[in-house]
């Protein structure tokens, strides 16, 4: 079925040529309508299994002599599969198609996406034996493309359709980011929601660079949980910010593709929490007492997690449990001391630390806490 050009003279169309054997097997046959004494035009015959992948010469008969035009090689086209599957409406996703023998024919390919009367094409940028690259276009608003839908994508190669797979368009947006701060130290889980994250090639990072600045130098970023992360969450746990750079706000992108990115509606704050109080600084022994602190920060990530007398570790410190009423602010909270235990590190009438803890990290008050027996 391919259509096979020869040039030359005194081919005696209508009398001696009107067909064109294969050295090995195999031929073409001449249109004779389009064909005269300088200009042949044929189409192969089907091979025999024997001969695919093998250069043979193609011979015409010049008044009695064959003589070789050339060499021909058939070649079976295969078209296996694509990758990636699916691709944002906003941007060209760069397709490959792999398979076999696709530089078949005069080497022209075409890609349709979608049914005919649809008139969606994937531009073809590369092609080689093997592979096809190309880019499917974006979507303009009121585009007849569906969303979420598969659509069939099919090559044609030396006038013959072969199915490829589907490919589907994905709307890819960013509904919440929580929490919307962290701790300098980094550590904090971050959760992005949305839709569309594993279109085209997937999900690829979370970007975090500077608020506001001219130069948008690459920021700390956030290393991204790409086991837990899906099509509708990601999660990733930011890294640490030197204390000169903080405290710093950072717009936040999600990178899909490789490098498109769609940013997060608002940004992300590191900070380190300060405290510069506790009141009273004793207690009794049996606990009960009502410690109020005051600082800055205790809303960083999910706010405060605890706070404690001596140690923060289960059984060797006394908890003192946060308060909410009043419900505790980014300026202070109050909790209440429990009793001193036997087995703690803590002992009546030693001073001690007072720990509060802020998104799994602890920090210590500047004025320790006693327990005395009253």
């Amino acid at each position: 079925g391919t259509s096979l050009v020869l040039e030359g003279s005194g081919f005696l169309v209508g009398y001696g040529v009107t067909s064109i054997p294969f050295s090995l097997g195999g031929g073409c046959t001449v249109n004779l309508v389009q064909s005269n004494n300088t200009y042949l035009v044929c189409t192969t015959l089907a091979s025999i299994p024997a001969v695919v992948g093998v250069s043979q010469e193609v011979l015409v008969d010049m008044g009695g002599a064959l003589v070789s035009a050339g060499n021909f090689t058939y070649i079976d086209v295969s078209v296996d599969s694509l990758y990636p599957t699916s691709g944002s409406t906003l941007y060209g996703t760069t397709v490959t198609i792999s398979g076999g023998g696709l530089t078949a024919g005069d080497g022209g390919v075409t890609v349709r996406v979608g049914p005919s009367d649809l008139g969606h094409f994937c531009t073809v940028t590369d092609v080689t034996d093997e592979a096809i690259v190309c880019t499917m276009p974006s979507l303009g608003v009121g585009s007849d493309v569906p969303i979420d839908e598969a659509l069939l994508v099919e090559v044609n190669i030396d006038d013959v359709w072969y199915e490829a797979g589907s490919f589907t368009y994905r709307d890819v947006s960013i509904t919440s980011m929580a929490p919307l701060s962290g701790l300098c130290a980094g550590g904090t889980r971050v959760t992005i929601e949305g839709h569309g994250f594993t279109a085209g090639r997937g999900l690829q990072s979370v970007s975090f660079v500077e608020h506001l600045v001219t130069q948008r130098l690459p920021g700390p970023g956030c290393t991204v949980d790409m086991g837990a992360s899906s099509d509708t969450t990601v999660y990733c746990t930011t890294v640490e910010v030197s204390e000169a750079d903080c405290p710093v706000i950072c717009d936040v992108s999600v990178v899909l593709d490789e490098e498109h990115s769609f940013s997060t509606i608002d940004q992300f704050t590191y900070q380190t929490p300060t405290i510069i109080s506790i009141s009273p600084t004793s207690g009794r022994s049996e606990g009960g007492t009502r410690v109020s602190v005051v600082g800055s920060g205790f809303d960083i990530a999910y706010g405060v997690e605890g706070a404690f007398v001596g140690s923060s570790i289960a059984g060797l410190g006394a908890p003192c449990t946060v308060e909410s009423d009043p419900p505790p602010s980014a300026d202070g909270f109050e909790c209440s001391t429990s009793s001193v235990t036997s087995g703690s590190l803590l002992h009546v009438g030693v001073s001690s630390f007072f720990i509060v803890v802020v998104d799994t990290h602890d920090f210590i008050a500047p004025d320790n806490f006693t327990y005395i027996d009253v």
